[in-house]
Parts: C-alpha cells; sequence; structure tokens
C-alpha cells in the first residue's frame, strides 16, 4: 500500500509549511489527487489518520480533492479530458497525447494557527 508513504511524505510536507509560518496547530490540509495518480482516497485518508496521529497537525480536517485527467494532442492540440489516458483525440483522432494533468498528488492548503 503505496498511500502509507504518501501519507508520511504529506506529513513531512505539513510539518515543514507549520514551522516555515510558524503555525503551532494545523487544523486543515487540502490535497489535489490525479484520477489517473493510482492513489486509492479512502486507503490515503486512513493513512493520514495514522501519519498525522501526533504533532502539530493531529486531528486536522483533510479535504481531497480530484483532479481531472487532461490531455493535449501532439498532432493538432487539442487539449481534452477522456476518461483514459490512452484515448485518441477526439478532433483528429491520433493517439499519443501530452498528459497535462491527472497523474499526480499535490498538498494544496496547509492551514491553521
Amino acid at each position: 500500500m503505496h498511500e502509507m508513504a504518501l501519507a508520511e511524505e504529506v506529513q513531512l510536507i505539513v510539518a515543514a509549511t507549520a514551522e516555515r509560518h510558524d503555525m503551532t496547530r494545523v487544523t486543515d490540509i487540502g490535497l489535489a489527487i490525479g484520477a489517473w495518480s493510482c492513489v486509492v482516497p479512502e486507503a490515503l485518508e486512513a493513512a493520514l489518520e495514522v501519519a498525522l496521529a501526533e504533532g502539530v497537525a493531529a486531528g486536522a480536517r483533510i479535504g481531497l480533492m480530484t483532479v481531472p485527467g487532461r490531455l493535449r494532442c501532439v498532432g493538432c492540440g487539442e487539449e481534452y479530458e477522456p476518461e483514459d489516458r490512452y484515448e485518441p483525440c477526439p478532433a483528429c483522432g491520433r493517439p499519443g497525447a501530452e498528459l497535462l494533468a491527472g497523474n499526480d498528488m499535490t498538498v494544496m492548503r496547509v492551514a491553521g494557527h
């Protein structure tokens, strides 16, 4: 389960952000998870509960937002949001598009006091 490793990395990012901004308590964390990132949101939430159980972010609210996959056709430049990253361009039918979004996970918000 790679979600635990991701949760531990989020914990490090949150702790560093809290220290950098002199926060004694983190109350809210927002994460953007790409639709094609292979992250299971429920598993990540469970792993975050464990990883954040102690320290400055204990009990923080976790908000997860899914970022849809987005591609750009290398032939015609059309940008599109298919269900599958290997779908051909809807404008020209060419396969092999450039990945623009939906493959990563990002800490978007760390709030507290």
